[in-house]
């Protein structure tokens, strides 16, 4: 089972048990909303699947958002050609075909021996206009027992003939028990608990962040190492040089402003001091000023 957002799931299970009792003939198109990397998808997922049993993998169609691999926003659009090098390379080496809208309709279109097919789309905010039109039509003239599950963590980004079509479900962060539960059930090993606290915070509460944070942790021996120790002086006033010796070896990593942002959050929890300062540490760092500067300014206290 995935942690956390029972309530948001349970509803949208209510929905697909409705849908399936009632065989009313008629498409539903549900819009789940919340953060990135809080589960969205992954909800909607382990949902289909458990509806399609042995069925899934032609009665389910998972529309992915390839941005992170490909390093550049990946655009829904009307179509595309697939013969340009970028299209073998992306989907090649990721093993996933992209679809776009006339295919997407398409696929829609024709007949299910099932009860119904789902079609799932990561972050539908991706759609260019051209596309978003050509997808209204599957929202307007539905075959019967078509289920539309889309996701997006930037509602204000869709267009409003969209969201009106669909039933919107929030979905929130996580708590902090929740995300200490994710840690038990990934198996997550953290060499303290606050560390683990940390972390949490750094994350600001999404868990697939959590898990990505960790695997970099992982791939470092040291890592926890240093977040221990910046743990134990950050709130004191003096080792301004092992502070930012440490810090400077973040921002190399590409962590640096994640930890100043769960630093902040964990100086509030534990009532420490000077959390202020680290808002001046970020624009500091920003700014690339020295580390003489950094050290003569001391907003490393």
């Amino acid at each position: 089972m995935i942690v956390g957002n029972q309530e948001a799931k349970k509803r949208l299970q209510k929905y697909l048990e409705q849908h399936a009792a009632v065989d009313s003939g008629q498409a539903s198109f549900f819009l789940l909303y919340g953060p990135a990397n809080i589960g969205k998808s992954a909800h909607a997922l382990e949902l289909a699947q458990s509806y399609l049993w042995s069925f899934v993998q032609g009665w389910l169609l998972h529309i992915k958002d390839m941005s992170p691999i490909i390093g550049k926003k990946h655009s829904i659009k009307v179509e595309e050609k697939k013969t340009t090098e970028e299209y073998d390379t992306l989907y090649q080496d990721h093993k996933y075909q992209d679809l776009w809208v006339r295919e997407i309709n398409n696929w829609l279109q024709q007949s299910s021996f099932g009860w119904s097919k789902i079609l799932l789309i990561e972050n539908i905010e991706r759609m260019t206009p051209e596309a978003t039109n050509a997808f209204l039509k599957a929202c307007e003239e539905p075959l019967p027992n078509r289920v539309i599950i889309a996701t997006t963590s930037n509602k204000s980004k869709i267009l409003e003939t969209i969201i009106s079509r669909a039933i919107s479900i929030s979905f929130s962060p996580l708590s902090d028990q929740e995300m200490q539960q994710y840690i038990e059930e990934k198996g997550i090993i953290l060499d303290s608990s606050d560390v683990k606290d940390l972390l949490i915070k750094i994350a600001m509460w999404k868990p697939w962040t959590l898990e990505n944070f960790v695997n970099q942790l992982l791939r470092n021996d040291g890592r926890q190492n240093d977040i221990q120790m910046l743990i134990k002086i950050l709130p004191q006033k003096w080792k301004i040089v092992e502070k930012y010796t440490i810090l400077e070896k973040f921002k190399e990593q590409w962590i640096l402003e994640q930890f100043l942002d769960g630093w902040i959050a964990y100086c509030a929890d534990h009532h420490i001091e000077h959390a202020n300062n680290r808002l001046k540490v970020k624009k500091l760092f920003q700014w690339n000023l020295k580390k003489e500067n950094v050290i003569l300014y001391g907003l490393l206290w």
